[in-house]
């Protein structure tokens, strides 16, 4: 197995970056200012904010329970038999091999063979190549995460076709299955999910008063695909609230320099925002020192997808809620869609869909770079696919 020397610290919303940065630039995918735009949400009655609150506290209720069940049901027809190989096409970040650390132990829990094969995303054709080097293993399927097929489709879809191999993707936005692509983990949905909860927070933590900056990434879809989700939630769960959208470049997010400039911009030009939501919390790294150091102080700080200083800033106040993610079990979610394609199996949407749960300082608990919720998902796995009880 390949791709383990690169440092674990980065997180997988970068490989998502950069994957669709290169292929905004080149035809084939391989192995720093801001603009605000507002949405006002008032005009609606009281009644309709006061249920709207009761509904936004019962979700809140919801989000913070850590999940327990795995969000497929249906067992395998059969064991999977033994021997036969998965393919991960890696990519070189750290969360890119943690999804391959995770897919690899979930392919030896099943008796399957798995391999990684490494592509750089900032290298067009990379991609390419390891896709066609996949189909010399005679794979039952091939996973990738944070690249939409409409880069790299129209070269291999003809080649996986003709091979009867399928792909899953994930983590890379809306985009239309077929018979080679089988499956979209992570989808919008479950972005969606994310959003409606941290609306729901600001909306019940201000009392139907909030006014907040969400950040966007038009170049990326997960990332703008966040932002309009949450807006459209905390209209519904808050009509006295409102909320701006921040964009932000794909070159100003990552770095502390850059990506919380954007933000801090919004807040001194309009000293009502009290709420900056993030849409991975990673990608704004150091805000709390930020608008410190602009003087600003009171903000409230939620978003998706916590690194492990999101999560310690949240156990000593600095930042307040975030919608956790388990990104090993994203790992055997690719492994059981290949698995049901194999054997006929519907995959339903997203494959059951992604855990979450709403982390504040009151069950964040030990910082973690993610959620281990559910605590038995391997086990739950394992029993559908008729390999352990």
């Amino acid at each position: 197995m390949t791709g383990r020397n690169g440092a674990r610290s980065g997180r997988f919303a970068l490989a998502v970056v950069l994957g669709i940065l290169v292929g905004a630039g080149a035809a084939g995918c391989g192995s720093s200012s801001s603009h605000n735009s507002s949405s006002s949400n008032g005009g609606q009655s009281t009644s309709a904010g006061s249920a709207g609150l009761q509904a936004a506290k019962a979700e809140l209720t919801k989000a913070s329970k850590a999940p327990t069940q795995i969000g497929v049901t249906q067992p395998l027809k059969h064991r999977p038999p033994a021997g036969r190989t998965v393919i991960w096409l890696e990519a070189n970040f750290a969360q890119s091999q943690e999804t391959a650390d995770a897919m690899h132990a979930a392919a030896s829990a099943a008796g399957l063979s798995f391999r990684a094969i490494d592509y750089n995303a900032s290298d067009p054709g990379t991609l390419i190549a390891a896709f066609k080097q996949a189909l010399q293993c005679h794979p039952i399927g091939v996973a990738l995460s944070g690249i939409q097929s409409a880069v790299w489709g129209s070269q291999i879809f003809p080649l996986y076709r003709r091979a009867h191999i399928p792909i899953v993707d994930g983590l890379a936005g809306a985009q239309p299955l077929n018979d080679v692509l089988v499956a979209n983990l992570w989808n919008p949905k479950d972005v969606a999910t994310g959003a409606k909860a941290l609306a729901a927070w600001v909306a019940v933590d201000s009392d139907g008063k909030g006014q907040a900056a969400v950040v966007g990434v038009p170049d990326l879809p997960t990332l703008a695909s966040f932002a309009t989700s949450f807006t459209s939630a905390l209209k519904a769960a808050c009509p006295g609230c409102t909320s701006k959208t921040v964009a932000e470049t794909i070159s100003d997010i990552g770095s502390p320099s850059t990506a919380n400039q954007p933000l801090v911009s919004a807040v001194q030009s309009d000293r009502s925002i009290k709420y900056l939501v993030l849409a991975d919390g990673a990608l704004d790294p150091g805000l709390p020192s930020a608008l410190s150091g602009a003087g600003i102080s009171g903000e409230k700080i939620v978003g998706e997808q916590p690194s492990i200083e999101n999560e310690q800033d949240t156990v000593e106040g600095k930042e307040n809620a975030f919608m956790g993610a388990n990104f090993n079990y994203f790992g055997w979610l690719f492994l059981d869609a290949i698995l049901r394609h194999d054997q006929g199996l519907p995959v339903p949407a997203g494959d059951g869909g992604m855990p979450n749960e709403l982390l504040t300082k009151a069950n964040v608990g030990t910082p973690s770079a993610q959620m281990k919720a559910p605590a038995d998902y391997q086990q739950q796995f394992k029993k559908l696919w008729l390999v352990g009880s």
